[in-house]
């Protein structure tokens, strides 16, 4: 019985030198007691990045997405929802709130994720720095919980931080001075095309010594010539505008336009259909391929333009 005694308090005073004591086996332990939970990382922002993208896909099809981005020329665009485009003069200042927000919300924290699940939902978060960092994360086959969260605090954010900045029109650059009715003619169809974003065409004149890059061997008769082309040439695009001096002379614009419709002038690419049409004192000309065509040639009759001949490229 001594010997037991003595090995007992030898354990005891072993857990004591420890610092813990001996478990009572008479106190049961409680499953319910809380342990301490993970506290997210603190980020720190510095700058503002110069592009954020934030979208969530659903499997019936729904779309959502948050953006916003420096274009380099002083200007802070912000998409909400894929619907409405805003722009704001760039101070830094919006980019910076945007950046500042996404790290407080926590999605921030989530740069790395990078997780797969079963579904078909999706989620993606993208967000660039000057220096070529980025945060990014992306959901496939589900969005976690904690991506839903955030991304509902930026929604808020957007529609509180977008109330009074005025809503962005694309309109396509009209370069140097352009023909006034020529200019109307165009940026009408331009505009009921539906075709996005406007702001990559550019409408310039064409000077009469240049008539060959309009598609046109000659300017006998033409008073002026408006042309309207996407910045990139890489893309078949090609849309001009003839007004002649005389409505006598439409005919002789007409076959000219036809017989130099050239489908292979652009870098790479070929147009599929080309299309003249006329109105008034004008004789239009349209090569283009898909929806570019298509939806100019919507916009071309929908504007009452009238004996409208329609080529598709041969070799196509």
């Amino acid at each position: 019985m001594k010997k037991l005694f003595a090995l007992l308090l030898a354990v005891a005073l072993l857990c004591a030198a420890c610092g813990t004591a001996p478990a009572d086996p008479t106190v049961p332990t409680d499953p319910t007691t809380p342990e301490e939970t993970a506290t997210q990382p603190q980020v720190t922002v510095d700058v503002p990045a110069n592009y954020i993208s934030l979208s969530i896909s659903y499997e019936d099809g729904t779309y959502a997405a948050l953006t916003a981005y420096d274009d380099g020329m002083g200007g802070a665009y912000v998409e909400y929802l894929g619907d409405v485009k805003k722009v704001a003069t760039l101070d830094q200042g919006i980019l910076f709130a945007i950046t500042t927000e996404l790290a407080d919300c926590g999605l921030a924290a989530l740069n790395g994720a990078n997780e797969v699940g079963d579904g078909f939902d999706s989620a993606s978060m993208y967000v660039s720095f000057p220096d070529e960092t980025y945060w990014g994360a992306g959901y496939t086959g589900y969005i976690s919980e904690e991506f839903l969260a955030g991304y509902e605090k930026m929604d808020a954010y957007f529609q509180d931080l977008l109330a009074d900045v005025p809503v962005y029109v694309p309109q396509p650059v009209v370069m140097g001075e352009v023909n006034a009715d020529a200019l109307a003619a165009v940026t009408t169809i331009l505009e009921n095309s539906g075709m996005e974003p406007l702001d990559m065409f550019c409408i310039m004149d064409v000077p009469a010594a240049d008539a060959f890059t309009a598609g046109l061997t000659s300017a006998d008769g033409i008073a002026n010539i408006t042309s309207c082309g996407p910045a990139m040439m890489a893309t078949a695009y090609s849309f001009v505008v003839a007004t002649v001096e005389d409505e006598a002379a439409i005919e002789n614009v007409r076959k000219d336009f036809e017989a130099n419709l050239d489908w292979a002038k652009w870098v790479c690419v070929m147009a599929e259909k080309a299309l003249i049409g006329q109105k008034d004192n004008m004789v239009v000309c349209v090569m283009a391929s898909g929806d570019l065509y298509t939806q100019t040639a919507a916009a071309i009759e929908a504007a009452g333009w009238t004996e409208i001949q329609v080529f598709e490229n041969p070799d196509m």
